[in-house]
């Protein structure tokens, strides 16, 4: 077993990790937190999603905010961009970051990427197959109406050249 963990409101139990606990306070955009395995943490709002911090010595800018269907992090080490979808959520920007669970094992990493990428390109096919279905019901709708359309100019047609034809034989 690779994975097994528990996650409780300010208690994490983990088999590689072990117990984590957290407790933290914050008021106007300032906060600390103590965590029993990272130390202790003060930070600073600066924005929405954007904050500064300062934790065990080393300082820290995290920026976090979503736009549309994507979840953007920024960080002093760069960028990072992921999607998520019902299987787990995949990161376009660096792949490695990526998570998948099926059956209730999650999977992370390039494994998990390489699932995503065969689920995507599954939903893509669906996705191109209910559009084309929808194009041509609607084409054969169309169709259908353009034909009774015809059906019935032509049959009125038909009938006024024959009323004509009664009409101009009384006259006579």
């Amino acid at each position: 077993m690779k994975r097994f963990e528990h996650k409780g409101k300010h208690v994490r139990l983990s088999r590689t990790g072990g117990v984590a606990g957290r407790l933290s306070a914050s008021k106007n955009g300032r906060g600390l937190t103590v965590n029993s395995n990272h130390g202790l943490r003060l930070h600073q709002r600066i924005g929405r999603g954007f904050r500064l911090g300062w934790q065990n010595g080393r300082f820290q800018f995290i920026g976090r905010f979503k736009k549309g269907p994507f979840d953007w992090n920024i960080s002093k080490s760069g960028v990072s961009g992921s999607a998520k979808n019902r299987l787990g959520t995949f990161n376009f920007i660096k792949p490695r970051y990526s998570s998948f669970t099926i059956a209730g094992i999650n999977i992370r990493g390039k494994n998990a990427a390489t699932l995503h990428a065969v689920y995507m390109g599954v939903m893509l096919i669906v996705f191109f197959a209910k559009i084309l279905a929808s194009t041509i019901l609607v084409s054969f709708w169309l169709l259908m109406i353009l034909l009774a359309w015809l059906a019935s100019f032509v049959k009125g047609f038909v009938k006024s050249l024959k009323e004509d034809k009664t009409q101009s034989f009384r006259d006579q």
